[in-house]
């Protein structure tokens, strides 16, 4: 009578832990549903662009992203370099495994870019289009925090580009019966081409929080 009992004190427990073991194996399954992140490139960030993006992820294995890159009109520096960039992203991803958070993705990109670096005594202004292959990885921080460390490479058509350089023109000039020089400086257009070179098309740090 006793071991009756305890096969039936057995088989009640296994009844008891079988719906918790399945009930287990459900939320395992409904934590791989569709999500929802918000994203933003702190790369872009310390280039004093804004940066902000939002990604809708299927089943932790395919994913949509889109995101938006600006400066407030272009930077003017003291040492003459400038800076402005609108940017548009649209990308779509695999990911691999939840357990490797390698994914591989394509994408793409258009927008506008003005800049000027003193150095080379060189700036470039104009549209571009970018369309390339993307991987990246995934480094979770915790439940709703993550780093994701991106690259593409792929190829990138600039429009009606724009190609100039800064000039210093001194002018001879007499104020009140002194004579001196008088320095205007100012960017002078070079060339206006088009053209497609491959190019690394976007590379990235960023900060995602799951929604």
């Amino acid at each position: 009578m006793k071991k009756f009992c305890f096969i039936v004190s057995l088989i009640a427990i296994a009844a008891v832990a079988r719906p918790t073991q399945s009930s287990a194996q459900q939320h395992k399954s409904s934590s791989g549903d569709n999500a929802f992140f918000l994203r933003t490139n702190l790369i872009q960030w310390a280039t004093l662009t804004a940066d902000l993006g939002f990604e809708y992820r299927y089943k932790d294995k395919y994913a949509f992203l889109l995101s938006g890159s600006t400066t407030p009109g272009t930077w003017v520096f003291k040492n003459g370099m400038r800076w402005g960039l609108q940017k548009f992203n649209a990308e779509v991803r695999y990911y691999m495994d939840e357990n490797e958070p390698l994914y591989v993705g394509l994408g793409y990109q258009q927008g506008q870019a003005n800049f000027y670096v003193p150095g080379p005594n060189v700036g470039r202004q104009g549209d571009f289009y970018a369309i390339g292959m993307t991987g990246g990885y995934i480094l979770k921080l915790s439940k709703s925090w993550a780093l994701d460390f991106n690259i593409g490479l792929g190829y990138a058509y600039f429009d009606y580009y724009q190609r100039y350089q800064r000039v210093t023109l001194e002018t001879p000039t007499t104020t009140g019966g002194v004579p001196g020089v008088r320095t205007v400086k100012y960017f002078q257009l070079v060339d206006t081409k088009s053209k497609a070179v491959p190019t690394i098309t976007q590379i990235g740090v960023n900060l995602v929080w799951k929604l």
